[in-house]
C-alpha cells in the first residue's frame, strides 16, 4: 500500500493525501486505514512539539509532573517509539489516581493498537495495565 510506504519514509503529508482519496465509507471499515491515519494524527500532534531531549531534560528538572510525563509518550509515540511510550505512560498510570492516570490509560490503549504487530511489546503491556488498574 503506497500510504504505508510513504509513512514508512516519514512523508506523512503526501500518505494524507494517498488516504484521503480512499471513500470515507471504506477508510471507516478499513483496519489498515485507521491504523495509518493514526500514525499522520500523531505526526500532527508531535509537530507541535519539543524534540524528547528537551522534554527529557524537563523532566529531569520537575521529575513529578506528569503532565511532562504525558507529553514525553506522545514525543515517543509520534516518533514510532512504542516501548518508550508505554513505559512513560505506565509510570504515570501507577503514580496517578486522578485525570492523568486515565489520560495516560487512553494513550497506552492507543498504542496498543498502534503497535499491534509488536505483539510481545503489547502483550507485556497490557498485563502491566491491568495489574496497575485492579
Amino acid at each position: 500500500d503506497l500510504a504505508q510506504v510513504l509513512i514508512a519514509r516519514q512523508a506523512y503529508s503526501e500518505a494524507e493525501l494517498v488516504i484521503a482519496a480512499i471513500p470515507e465509507n471504506e477508510r471507516e471499515m478499513d483496519d489498515l486505514a485507521k491504523r495509518l491515519t493514526a500514525q499522520i494524527d500523531l505526526w500532527k500532534v508531535g509537530q507541535s512539539l519539543p524534540a524528547a531531549a528537551a522534554l527529557l531534560s524537563a523532566i529531569s528538572q520537575s521529575p513529578h509532573d506528569l503532565q511532562l510525563r504525558i507529553r514525553l509518550a506522545e514525543r515517543y509515540m509520534a516518533d514510532g517509539q512504542f516501548e518508550g511510550a508505554l513505559e512513560t505512560l505506565m509510570w504515570v498510570v501507577e503514580q496517578d489516581r486522578g485525570d492523568l492516570r486515565e489520560k495516560a490509560r487512553k494513550g497506552m490503549v492507543q498504542v496498543f493498537g498502534l503497535a499491534a504487530e509488536h505483539a510481545d511489546l503489547v502483550g507485556r503491556y497490557r498485563r502491566q495495565l491491568a495489574a496497575a488498574l485492579n
